[in-house]
């Protein structure tokens, strides 16, 4: 994606707002348990008033209309981010840095660091999970133009 498509994605707010969003990791899991969870079919912690409090701070900033977003966790839950309103926000689906690109990347992020911990050990794959938290926290369109290829896979 382009830096053009990145100051329109900013432009339209569609970005967390790292004051209310800055990220949050779960502090009971390591690289062994995010590669052995098995994701989505684990029980979320998301409540109906945490979506509430996470609507209610990005009033104004972003819109979120029935169907056209979802409440998101920044530093997703397969590379160990926590249910917790620091790590939520309003994700529109819509646009170059919707929903859907996040997923493809939090996903490709979830085979690497697998990958890595099954071929270079627990050391390698923590330190490349610990990583990717701090990248999605930070700059996740970095990261994916980083991670995935123009095609829309994952580089690997």
């Amino acid at each position: 994606m382009s830096l053009v498509a990145l100051a329109t994605a900013i432009a339209l707010n569609a970005m967390p707002d790292r004051t209310k969003t800055p990220g949050a990791m779960r502090a009971d899991i390591g690289v062994t348990e995010v590669c052995t969870i098995k994701w989505g079919q684990d029980r979320r912690h998301v409540t109906a008033r945490m979506k509430r409090d996470v609507l209610k701070a990005y009033a104004g900033r972003i819109t979120c209309k029935a169907g056209q977003c979802e409440i998101d966790h920044l530093v997703p839950r397969e590379l160990g981010g926590a249910d917790d309103v620091l790590n939520l926000w309003p994700e529109p689906y819509d646009g170059p840095w919707g929903a859907h690109a996040k997923d493809k990347l939090e996903n490709c992020m979830h085979v690497r660091v697998c990958d890595t911990l099954k071929m270079s050990g627990k050391v390698a794959g923590q330190r490349m999970l610990d990583d990717y938290q701090w990248q999605m926290a930070s700059d996740w369109p970095l990261a994916y133009r980083a991670l995935i290829s123009a095609e829309g896979s994952c580089i690997r």
